[in-house]
Order: C-alpha cells, then sequence, then structure tokens
C-alpha cells in the first residue's frame, strides 16, 4: 500500500496551493482528483476551433499567498497580466497542469470513505487500490465533502450550511451573429471561422441532463455545433466560519476551500494557508 504524509482530495486552486507548499516543506504529498481534469473551476473546453474558458476566466492576485502561484504562470507564459486582472495566455488549465508538473497527482481517483486510524488513515477509492496518510486535506466542495465524512462515519454539521449556485454553460458555433439571446448572458464571442460564443443560462435547470438542454437550446439558436456544460458547484453563496476546517483536527482530517472565505481565488488559497498556519506551521 502506498502511503503519504498528506493526501490531498481535489485538484481545484485550493488543493494544489496546498500540496505545492507542503511538498515545498519536505512533506510526502499526492493530489487525488475524483474528475479527469485539473484546475476545478479553473476549467478548459476545446470546442472545434477555439477554447473556452469557462469558470474562472480572469482573476485578480490581491493575496500573497496566491501571487507566488501566478508569477510561476507568467514565468512559464501559461498566464498574462492586463492590467489589475490575471488571465490564461491561452488555456487556464494549462497554468494549474503546470502548476501539478512535481507534484504526484492522480485523476478519476473517487474517494469512498477515510477509514480513521490511530496513526494513519486508509482511504478508499472506488475500484482502485486504497493509500495511507497520516494527513487527508479534503479541497472538495462542502456537499462532496459532507458525502465523504459521511461514509466515513465524520460529521462536521456547519458544513450543510454552506450553499452554492449552480450553472449551465452553451457553448455554439454559429454561422452568423446572434441578435438576442434573452436568458442568456455572453461570457465569450470570438469571430474566426464560425461565430463562436459562450453563453451561460442565468436560471437553475440541473434536473434537466445535457442532452435536454442542448436540445432545447439547438431549436432557438440553430447552431452549426453546439455543446453544453453543467457545473453543479458554480458559485459560493453562503461561506461558513474558518473554524470548521479544524473541526476534525483529533482525526487528521481537514477541509479547505472557497466556502470558507469567500467565492474568489484568494478565498480558495487563504482557505489553504490556515491549515498551513495552524497544522503543520508552514507559513
Amino acid at each position: 500500500m502506498r502511503k503519504y504524509d498528506v493526501a490531498i482530495i481535489g485538484a481545484g486552486p485550493s488543493g494544489i496551493f496546498c500540496a505545492r507548499k507542503l511538498q515545498d516543506a519536505g512533506k510526502k504529498v499526492a493530489i487525488f482528483e475524483k474528475s479527469n481534469n485539473i484546475g476545478g473551476r479553473l476549467a478548459t473546453r476545446r470546442f472545434k476551433n477555439h477554447v473556452f474558458n469557462i469558470g474562472v476566466n480572469s482573476f485578480q492576485s490581491t493575496v500573497e499567498e496566491l501571487n507566488e502561484m501566478v508569477e510561476a504562470g507568467i514565468e512559464n507564459e501559461t498566464l498574462i497580466r492586463d492590467g489589475v486582472e490575471v488571465k490564461a495566455q491561452d488555456s487556464i488549465t494549462s497554468w494549474t497542469k503546470s502548476l501539478v508538473e512535481k507534484i504526484e497527482t492522480h485523476r478519476k481517483h473517487h474517494l469512498e470513505n477515510i477509514e480513521v486510524g490511530e496513526n494513519e488513515n486508509i482511504l478508499h477509492f472506488r475500484g482502485l487500490e486504497s493509500i495511507a496518510a497520516k494527513d487527508v486535506v479534503l479541497a472538495v466542495p462542502a456537499p462532496q465533502a459532507v458525502e465523504i465524512l459521511s461514509n466515513s462515519n465524520l460529521e462536521v454539521p456547519a458544513l450543510s450550511k454552506a450553499t452554492y449556485s449552480s450553472a449551465v454553460f452553451y457553448m455554439v458555433a454559429m454561422d452568423r451573429e446572434l441578435e438576442q439571446v434573452r436568458e442568456f448572458k455572453v461570457l465569450q464571442h470570438v469571430k474566426k471561422d464560425f461565430d463562436y460564443y459562450l453563453l451561460q443560462f442565468e436560471e437553475d435547470w440541473n434536473e434537466k441532463t445535457k442532452e435536454e438542454l442542448r436540445e432545447e437550446f439547438d431549436e432557438t439558436f440553430r447552431p452549426v455545433e453546439s455543446y453544453v456544460h453543467k457545473w453543479r458547484y458554480a458559485k459560493v453563496d453562503k461561506t461558513i466560519s474558518s473554524d470548521h476546517q479544524l473541526a476534525l483536527k483529533d482525526k487528521g482530517v481537514y477541509l479547505t476551500g472557497d466556502y470558507f472565505f469567500g467565492n474568489d481565488m484568494d478565498a480558495s488559497v487563504l482557505a489553504s494557508q490556515h491549515i498551513l498556519d495552524n497544522v503543520f506551521h508552514i507559513n
């Protein structure tokens, strides 16, 4: 069985930042991500002849903790500065992938439960080999953390108070410019071989499948080609106190994510820095 000092669950900004700092401090660290993507809400979708950065398209780096990762992106030319904003040179996931190049990272690892032990915790993944870690950092949305903890006979009641907005993104290639988008917000419009649009539907339609949504939207827009992406935890609406991050400290299990400090990039890294300061004593 593989053994680590710290297992990070989730490869979004919080998890990446935490893993980088811990590894720099000499800890044996690995990131385990449920999906096949690195970056969490920093996501890229390639659609025909264009790249759409959905989720966080640009951000401001206003805290020192985030600046280190931003400077690394500017140095390797995956990020650029546009005034006070920071944005991707091309694909935002090119930046997040570059941040974990030297960190052991496992995709498609769905953590089902944590078997808490006296000296180490055993992490059981769906259909994959279990691993052992002295400490576990859950860097996933609050509802996913609740599920993992529940399966592990652990509980942090306050997690249920963190709430999120969902989002539906509609990517289209059009042979003409759109005149009216009605219930949609235009996030991006680029003219290439076609008119490429990234639209966000501004109502919660998550009860419908992607296929149902795409069929309904296509009837209205008649695109050359289209794709629908649903995001269940698109934005934090209500945060909870950072005190709850350490509620399971005696079990070696910690919580991080932007649902403790806000809904932006600064919040993501500040939540992880709170654990680094108070548990691992890493500045």
